[in-house]
């Protein structure tokens, strides 16, 4: 079977309402959103890994300082983490061997394990599903840039390449 998958539009309350009225037989949302709003009943599953990876660094906190300000990255070095700054490293070094941008359906997860290992899953699809290329590599966090390059290259072996050539044309097509 094939979803038929559609842009919807309209607050929290509109989408559900449409819902529930049958215009759709389901909806994917923000789990945060739906919860801050006081919609947690309403949820009926979640897209979770590994059936579901999310875009490169979804969910990471960044804070952008000038180049040059050692003070202020001396005081912000207290605040990162360094498991999740291993594993941002390691996804954003995947998306971009592959040269994905935001839009390509290119997703990765990187996550470190209690022995401090970190585990870099990563996807690429056709634009419309069709096709999909995944991988996984395990790797020590001081490795991270190599690690999502290492999972990158592993993927263009198997034919990502021609799957981004693909993505790059659909996007130019608009």
């Amino acid at each position: 079977n094939r979803f038929n998958i559609v842009d919807i539009r309209g607050n929290i309350e509109t989408r559900l309402k449409r819902l529930n009225d049958g215009d759709y037989d389901a909806l994917i949302l923000a789990e945060a959103g739906l919860v801050r709003l006081g919609y947690a009943d309403v949820i009926r599953s979640l897209l979770e890994p590994p059936e579901f990876l999310p875009a490169v660094a979804q969910g990471a906190i960044g804070i952008e300082i000038r180049e040059d300000d050692t003070a202020t990255a001396d005081v912000i070095a207290a605040i990162n983490d360094e498991p999740t700054f291993a594993a941002i490293t390691a996804e954003r070094a995947f998306l971009r061997k592959l040269q994905g941008g935001c839009l390509a359906p290119i997703a990765a997860i990187g996550n470190v394990d209690d022995a401090g290992k970190l585990r870099l899953c990563g996807r690429i699809l056709t634009v419309d599903g069709g096709q999909m290329l995944e991988g996984d590599l395990v790797g020590e966090t001081e490795n991270a840039d190599g690690l999502g390059i290492g999972l990158a290259e592993i993927l263009l072996e198997r034919g990502a390449d021609e799957i981004v050539k693909e993505i790059r044309g659909e996007f130019n097509k608009h």
